[in-house]
């Protein structure tokens, strides 16, 4: 699968090139240019068919293809890696930006595409078809592995399907891997739509402030268009569907609906969208479902609720807003104090941007992870508690019964911690065999374990947002067996928050600040510092002229040059008239 921090620094890096610009070293033709970025593609597409051909032969000669096609989807994501450096290069340094705007600005104005981000989506199809290609490679070695009559160990228990045709497995991972795109590609269409309709009814000035409109639409619908572009179903009716409802409806989590995500049995995965509760909703792909018991469908439930019940989208998106706040309002007040270096600042901002998606968003989500994993064993801790009556569903019992405290109806919250008054209770004396807690980080702590293994992934690899599966469980033994963890673990949580706050209030500051300090635009180059009686002397009419005839009449290559006396008395009368 595509990472997300790779789709993120592809949009980045096409949002940086009309802020930033071009800084061309080598002066290419357009035919030069075009060449030079094909041909880089094509390098790519060789070294992943080298990759697979070794590949092949390696799983001929051994009893575990499964590793193999997973050291050949690691030699793919750094050619990906790779290939978003590549287009960076062909935009910023070898005019590949210029040519497609060149090619773009030719068309003629008024017609339906001009509601199309043409040059974005030009720029975006050279990377984006060598992933094509790249997912065509995997198809025949996936088919391979699949067909294998060993499996791994660490799949061992895994019911295999056959594959899908390869039509079908390319849609999936373009559905899976590219919505980040999709989502961005939608907002720049609207934006774009809602500009024209904006000129068109003499809104001009408000054009900027009606372009957020899009931006709102789809981050608030961002679970319903992924519940489709992912193909997702409403889950059966059944004693699973009533147990999940069940616990949602006890922790007070509100959502559209509990889908299944029709993956052909592929992805063995969870997760929630949407940041709004009328349209979001939490999936399971069917892989998970199937290989999965009932009570570890229920454990990575739970962490999904989690996500829910502290609102970690919204959080994300909050920091993403006051990350950009900041960078732009403190690169405008650099640019306010030394305005020749104004590109150079514009560079630092994207600089700066990019590092906070690199590290700060890692950061980020993967203390949301732990929050989420310890909102999840809670939440089993109390369900391995419950009575059978009331945990829904056909009644079943997820471990056997344990003597335990008397279950209250209300929840209560300590330091923002999900803690129901007797699980404090057991918190404090959790050296018991019988600690709810204890429990509930077990039974969570087994299912993270079985859906890395179903999915062939490492325990000890960290992701870019998800901390290793050894790092999880062993924060949630200690928060389950320590309440001094708990509490400096939500100081930390709190920390977060409040410098998520910050950051937003810091980054309006500054932007209005920046803005309060802009001077206004002079008219006809009249310097805000002089009068215009002082500044006329400074102008050059006949500059001016030669400019204007040379850049628009397009009659000759001679400069028409007007009277001097015609063209200062001319000037003289526009300057007497500001």
């Amino acid at each position: 699968m595509i990472a997300p921090l790779q789709q993120i620094l592809l949009i980045f890096i096409i949002s940086a090139y009309p802020v930033v610009g071009a800084a061309a070293l080598w002066h290419l033709s357009p035919w030069e240019t075009l060449w030079g970025v094909l041909g880089g593609n094509l390098v790519l597409m060789f070294a992943a068919l080298w990759s697979r051909k070794q590949a092949l032969r390696q799983m001929n000669h051994t009893a575990d293809p499964m590793a193999v096609l997973g050291s050949f989807e690691q030699t793919l994501h750094r050619l990906r890696s790779i290939s978003i450096g590549w287009l960076a290069i062909n935009l910023f340094l070898m005019n590949w930006g210029r040519v497609v705007r060149e090619a773009c600005w030719r068309l003629p104005h008024g017609a339906a595409y001009g509601w199309m981000p043409l040059d974005d989506i030009i720029w975006l199809t050279p990377p984006v078809l060598v992933w094509i290609c790249f997912w065509l490679l995997q198809y025949g070695l996936e088919a391979v592995a699949n067909a294998g009559t060993v499996v791994a160990p660490g799949c061992s228990g895994r019911r295999f399907h056959s594959m899908p045709t390869c039509r079908q497995y390319v849609i999936l991972q373009m559905r899976t891997n590219l919505y980040l795109i999709l989502l961005v590609l939608m907002i720049w269409v609207m934006q774009r739509g809602t500009s024209r309709l904006a000129d068109g009814v003499g809104l001009t000035s408000w054009a900027s402030l009606i372009g957020l409109v899009p931006v709102l639409v789809v981050l608030l619908f961002t679970g319903k268009i992924l519940s489709m572009v992912w193909s997702t179903v409403s889950m059966p009716e059944g004693p699973l569907r009533q147990r999940l409802l069940a616990m949602a409806q006890r922790s007070g989590i509100g959502f559209s609906d509990v889908r299944i995500w029709n993956t052909h049995y592929r992805i063995v995965n969870g997760a929630v969208i949407g940041p709004m509760r009328v349209a979001r909703y939490v999936i399971l792909s069917d892989a998970l479902v199937e290989n999965l018991s009932t009570s570890e469908v229920e454990a990575v439930f739970a962490h999904e609720l989690g996500h829910g019940y502290h609102r970690h989208i919204l959080w994300y998106l909050t920091a993403i807003f006051a990350a950009s706040l900041v960078s732009s309002g403190l690169g405008s007040l650099l640019q306010l104090q030394y305005p020749q270096d104004s590109h150079l600042f514009d560079a630092m901002t994207m600089m700066a941007m990019i590092f906070f998606i690199v590290y700060g968003i890692s950061r980020i989500s993967r203390l949301c992870e732990h929050q989420a994993d310890w909102f999840a064993a809670q939440r089993m801790g109390e369900e391995f508690s419950m009575p059978t009556s009331q945990i829904g569903g056909n009644n079943e019992s997820l471990s056997p019964s344990v003597d335990r405290c008397p279950l209250p109806v209300e929840q209560v919250v300590e330091d923002g911690s999900f803690l129901t008054p007797w699980l404090t209770a057991y918190s404090a004396v959790s050296a018991s065999a019988v600690s709810p807690l204890e429990r509930g980080a077990k039974i969570f702590s087994a299912a993270l374990r079985r859906v890395v293994a179903l999915s062939g992934r490492s325990p000890e690899k960290p992701g870019w947002m998800h901390p290793s599966v050894n790092q999880r469980t062993q924060l949630l033994a200690r928060l389950a067996n320590s309440p001094d963890a708990v509490r400096r673990f939500e100081a930390q949580m709190r920390r977060l928050r409040h410098l998520i706050r910050w950051g937003l209030v810091i980054g309006v500051m500054s932007v209005m600040a920046a803005g309060a300090l802009t001077p206004p635009a002079s008219p006809l180059g009249v310097s805000h510092k002089e009068s215009p009686v002082k500044a006329t002397p400074q102008l050059q009419p006949v500059r001016a002229s030669e400019v204007w005839v040379t850049g628009n009449a397009l009659m000759s290559r001679k400069v028409i040059k007007p009277k001097r006396a015609t063209a200062e008395s001319t000037w003289a009368k526009d300057a007497g008239s500001l």
